[in-house]
């Protein structure tokens, strides 16, 4: 029983690990800041970036 449960605990932190290292473009990060109370998920959530083509692409 103890050998499962370290086994769940290292598979949760390996897990856990990759999941906070995931970034789609590491090498050209957007950084956005937001005041208090600005609703600041939505305005990332709304965010729109345009290719050299012209294309929008939302986020």
């Amino acid at each position: 029983m103890a050998r499962k449960i370290s086994y769940s605990c290292v598979l949760f932190l390996c897990i856990l690990y990759s999941v906070t290292s995931f970034n789609l473009e590491p090498r050209i990060p957007v950084i956005k800041f937001g005041e208090p109370g600005s609703y600041f998920g939505f305005s990332v959530a709304e965010h729109l970036t345009i290719s050299n083509e012209g294309q929008k692409t939302s986020w």
